[in-house]
């Protein structure tokens, strides 16, 4: 059982402790960027790799309950909210501002996400059918 969570539940766990680290450093102490890359697709990486931990997690789930069964839409879900959360909780950080455009490249990177694994899968699917 702690093996189970090691492998499959503590990746997520550790991840969404890093990004709430990393979403309460206030404004003014943020680091400067050397690369020219947009924060909203940082944004959009870092909730598909979200996306990806918890669907990980999700998909090992010990029961067969809704949330296993449908693993794909939960974590697109969790992935979602917790994006949402995290956008709520800069507003209370000093010299840092929700920003409904850094939620939208949240949501858009866990839907990449969904959108690779549904493919992938279906694609697997049909491959095991032929």
């Amino acid at each position: 059982m702690l093996r189970k969570f090691l492998k499959y539940h503590l990746p997520v766990t550790l991840y969404l402790i890093i990004i709430f680290i990393f979403s309460s450093i206030p404004g003014d102490d943020l680091p400067e960027l050397t690369f020219t890359i947009s924060d909203k697709i940082i944004h959009g990486l870092i909730y598909l790799i979200a996306f990806y931990l918890f669907y990980f997690s999700l998909s090992h789930l010990s029961k067969n309950n809704i949330i296993k069964n449908k693993a794909l839409i939960f974590s697109l879900l969790f992935a979602t909210v917790y994006g949402l959360l995290d956008e709520l909780h800069q507003s209370f950080v000093p010299n840092r501002d929700a920003d409904i455009l850094d939620f939208l490249s949240d949501f858009t990177g866990a839907l990449i996400g969904f959108i690779v694994i549904f493919l992938f899968l279906r694609f697997r699917l049909k491959k095991v059918i032929i």
